[in-house]
């Protein structure tokens, strides 16, 4: 025990260690945003120093003063301007520096598989090794994976070697990868795509995604569809008119407008001239024309006009006893059986 604790005193004070920073030398500061992590350090305050960003907005809101900041913008400009007025651009690419700390190295994240059991089984399986002599797009060879310590037939088509699954394996992976952030059958296609291959993939992961109970539960939002609404068969004649304003037109003995009306069983049409559109002069229209030739209706249809929803309308409406039935907010395509006739 007293061996060790000598030993890692000799490996400390061996180390290389850094030195302290000159006090008239240069400095740069080299940033980048994170979502998991905030740190700070006290020692640059006071000293003129030179920050590198990969926000290029930041570079020019610093080196402009007469845009209209906001007050918040402003403010931010301000707290920044504290402690330097050097800001560079340095492109995110080129931010490595800053980038190795901030951003979470993807091929660190460990799939769990055990790629040596993997390539025993590729062997065995004869699919995978007919793919060494068949006519296709894939390049197959035997790649090493030193840290799995296994040999495995890869297809390197693409510039990096993709693992031919075997079938036995094949659920196997998908369960492993899609249980990381349940993605989407493109986005998870196109995760599994860059490691893996076997033959109708996304067909597979469409329908293995479609049986994720977790995705099923969590996701119902994204494919909930409403039902077939039931067609209602009249039975009888003028029982259900559809009204409409078409217009202006050219005055025609003082009148520009026309109300439109047409019956759902018979597609019997009514034309009204008008002179205004007014609620009062469409209600009388309506009573003058349709009510008194043919009686009155149990179901009218029309669209979301302000002739139509006015108070006046809905009381007559009401007197009249008939189920007022309006189209959706911007679609009077919903009002059909009155936009399909030319006048």
């Amino acid at each position: 025990m007293t061996g060790a604790f000598e030993a890692t005193k000799a490996a400390l004070a061996n180390a290389t260690l850094l030195g302290h920073p000159s006090a008239t030398a240069p400095v740069a500061l080299t940033t980048d945003a994170s979502d998991y992590a905030a740190r700070s350090s006290a020692t640059m305050r006071g000293r003129q120093f030179t920050a590198f960003v990969d926000h290029k907005p930041l570079t020019f809101a610093m080196a402009k003063s007469t845009e209209p900041w906001s007050g918040r913008q402003q403010r931010q400009l301000s707290a920044t301007s504290e402690y330097t007025t050097d800001i560079q651009h340095v492109a995110g690419r080129e931010n490595v520096v800053a980038d190795c700390l901030s951003r979470a190295v993807a091929g660190s994240v460990h799939l769990g598989l055990d790629y040596a059991e993997m390539a025993a089984d590729q062997v065995a399986d004869p699919e995978v090794q007919s793919y060494r002599t068949a006519p296709t797009a894939l390049r197959v060879q035997e790649v090493v994976f030193e840290d799995a310590n296994a040999t495995l037939l890869c297809d390197v088509s693409m510039g990096k070697p993709r693992t031919l699954v075997p079938e036995t394996w094949r659920r196997r992976v998908f369960n492993t990868i899609h249980s990381l952030s349940h993605p989407g059958v493109k986005a998870y296609a196109k995760l599994v795509g860059a490691k893996f291959v076997w033959p109708d993939l996304c067909k597979a992961v469409r329908a293995w995604a479609a049986s994720c109970i977790a995705c099923q539960r969590d996701k119902v939002t994204r494919h909930t569809n409403a039902p077939l609404a039931p067609f209602v068969v009249l039975e009888r004649r003028f029982d259900h008119v559809n009204v409409d304003l078409v217009g202006p037109f050219p005055p025609s003995r003082g009148c520009s407008y026309l109300l439109t009306m047409v019956d759902r069983t018979t597609r019997w049409p009514e034309a009204i001239p008008l002179s205004s559109t007014t609620s009062a002069e469409v209600a009388r229209a309506f009573i003058a024309s349709w009510v008194s030739c043919f009686g009155t209706p149990s179901d009218l249809s029309s669209d979301r006009g302000p002739q139509l929803t006015s108070e006046l309308w809905t009381a007559v409406a009401k007197g009249l006893g008939l189920k007022v039935h309006r189209t959706t907010a911007y679609n009077p395509q919903s009002n059909g059986k009155l936009l399909s006739k030319p006048v």
